[in-house]
């Protein structure tokens, strides 16, 4: 699964946790909150005590986190997670010269089975490149065995309103897409969501402007642009992401349709969830618990389901300046290469004629003219390159013989059967496709499970 650029990032269970992940079970659903902590405080402390109530009352199966400051917030990320009611967690890296020491993390429920670190120089492919912020974070989370992991983006992009903050920002945005088709590319049937603070107002737009022909004045010293991106860079970063295949979230605070704000001391939206074509929203809300009082006022809507009882007033100004934004989020059906098999249990997603062959459909026996002979035959099963067939006897479903290596081409869908049960008995028989590559057999019928063939 992983990728083959980028750095594998810190990963670990926070804590031994028997049987199924506590919270609220979403089948075969996520739910993910972005939130910039403004640090993580110190164990104990109101801060650090707040920002624990409010992940909790949440309630998200991946908390993505940004702003773990410096080495101090980084060794306390286990106990946070563990104080949130979390069994799993992972850190992003420190890449460049700047981040002002500041990393990602996120923690999950489910668990984390990979991670990595994308610095501007592993997504530009130039070495010298230094031109984001914040490494861009992704972690993998396994819902499910047998079904491709929920890809968490986290990024922290530059904040400030000057057009040298906007031509580091879309740049960023650039990275960020990148980061986006590296995963697709290592898991493309994987569901995307995509979280973090973005430091700009979707409601600022229409954009397209500034337009850099050449990079601005103003750049860090360290500031090291890579030799892939070229000129013009204009500034749009959110219709950058739609072109990229991302469908960005709208969120309100709760039973307040009028206010999506998710930083309250400039009344600005900052954070935002995003998601791509394998996963859909069945919800969102901005947490601020001046707004909890645990009722679906009317009319119903903007208010999702959480943990607990509702938390006093000024909890959230205490856990940060920012405020959670979070949503729950199912799998979609997708079938990106028209195999039919979905891209969530595809092992050829891309390849039309790779995957696990679906069941066998439509069998039919008819006699051969005057002979003893039975002709069997089926619809194909797409991505099959053969198939095999076995004989039981009527009332024994487990004795079963394997006729394949009597069958003279098994690539196609008959299969004609020489001889004749004995008088008074009779035979049932089951047939499977066989992808000989990476999908291997298909299912001989939903309730059947008899010796293997051949």
């Amino acid at each position: 699964m992983r990728p083959v650029h980028g750095k594998v990032a810190l990963v670990a269970a926070a804590l031994l946790v028997l049987g199924a992940p506590c919270g609220t079970f979403r089948a075969d659903g996520l739910r993910v909150g972005s939130y910039n902590t403004q640090g993580l405080g110190t164990p104990g402390d109101a801060s650090w005590n707040a920002l624990v109530d409010v992940l909790r009352r949440v309630d998200a199966d991946a908390a993505a986190i940004q702003e773990v400051l410096g080495a101090t917030d980084r060794d306390h990320v286990d106990e946070l997670a563990a104080e949130a009611g979390y069994s799993y967690w992972a850190i992003s890296e420190i890449s460049g010269t700047l981040s002002g020491n500041e990393r990602t993390a996120v923690l999950s429920r489910w668990p984390i089975v990979d991670s990595v670190s994308y610095s501007a120089a592993e997504l530009s492919g130039d070495p010298d490149a230094n031109d984001i912020t914040r490494d861009i974070f992704v972690v993998w989370i396994e819902i499910e065995a047998g079904r491709a992991a929920w890809a968490v983006i986290t990024v922290h992009l530059k904040a400030g309103t000057s057009d040298t903050s906007k031509f580091r920002r879309q740049v960023e945005i650039r990275r960020v897409v990148q980061a986006i088709e590296l995963v697709r590319a290592a898991t493309p049937g994987s569901p995307v969501v995509l979280t973090g603070d973005f430091n700009e107002d979707p409601r600022n737009g229409p954009f397209g402007a500034p337009v850099f022909d050449a990079p601005p004045p103003g750049l860090p010293v360290t500031y090291r642009l890579g030799a892939d991106i070229t000129f013009p860079v204009i500034y749009d970063p959110f219709r950058t992401l739609e072109n990229a295949g991302m469908t960005r979230l709208e969120a309100f605070h709760e039973d307040d349709p009028q206010d999506p704000v998710t930083h309250p001391a400039t009344y600005r939206i900052l954070d935002i969830l995003w998601l791509e074509q394998h996963a859909g929203g069945t919800g969102t809300e901005v947490y601020d618990s001046c707004d909890d009082d645990g009722i679906d006022d009317p009319p119903p809507g903007n208010n999702l389901p959480k943990a607990g009882t509702p938390l006093p007033c000024g909890v959230t100004d205490t856990a940060s300046d920012h405020l959670d934004v979070f949503g729950d989020f199912v799998r979609l059906p997708v079938d990106q290469d028209g195999d039919g098999i979905d891209d969530a249990v595809d092992c050829g997603v891309l390849d039309p004629l790779a995957g696990t062959p679906r069941e066998v459909e439509s069998l039919f026996a008819e006699p051969v003219g005057a002979t003893d002979e039975t002709r069997f035959s089926w619809q194909a099963a797409p991505t099959a390159d053969r198939y095999d067939v076995l004989r039981g006897r009527l009332g024994q479903a487990g004795d079963g013989v394997c006729r394949t290596d009597t069958d003279p081409d098994p690539t196609d869908t008959e299969y004609f059967e020489p001889e004749v049960p004995p008088a008074g008995s009779g035979w049932h028989y089951l047939v499977r496709a066989v992808d000989d590559g990476c999908g291997g057999p298909g299912p001989w019928g939903s309730s059947v499970s008899p010796s293997a063939c051949p």
